[in-house]
């Protein structure tokens, strides 16, 4: 089955049901506190629910819905990861994300990856992210422009 595009997925993420952001009288800062990079779990009401993995998985955290494809889909090895971003609904351009895999159960994570924007707005990549072992796999993504964005967290298996 071929991978969606990049331009596809950001219009999935657009037309999804809460895309359209109202609430700009809001601050960003509600659902998370002063250390912004470090996941809560407060923005994820089902912080311990696993996902199931699809390419283009889509999760709404603070002001920022994050689609994640992994090139290979969850296995054990290294994949290449694209995450499309949006923040009120439009491409996020220019905001610090970040992505942190950990095995919850094991207590320990993978080597750190690289998070760099690509040149289609909204959409950010990293290389070489290793999941080393099956089992449940839990990723952090944060997407941050000074108090402005979100945290998301997706848990899946990887057989």
């Amino acid at each position: 089955m071929p991978r969606p595009t990049h331009a596809l997925a950001l219009l999935l993420l657009a037309c999804a049901p809460g895309s359209d952001e109202h609430d700009h009288d809001a601050h960003d800062t509600d659902a998370h506190d002063t250390d912004h990079h470090e996941h809560t779990g407060t923005e994820d009401t089902a912080a311990d629910a696993v996902d199931t993995y699809v390419d283009g998985l889509q999760k709404q955290g603070g002001h920022v819905k994050v689609a994640i494809t992994l090139d290979p889909a969850p296995s054990v090895g290294t994949h290449d990861v694209t995450l499309v971003v949006l923040h009120h609904g439009a491409a996020a351009e220019g905001f610090d994300v970040t992505l942190d895999a950990t095995m919850p159960a094991h207590g320990h994570g993978t080597s750190p990856v690289t998070v760099t924007e690509s040149s289609t707005p909204g959409t950010y990549t990293a290389t070489g992210l290793d999941l080393t072992m099956p089992g449940l796999w839990q990723l952090d993504v944060g997407v941050w422009m000074g108090d402005h964005g979100g945290d998301v967290v997706f848990r899946f298996e990887v057989p």
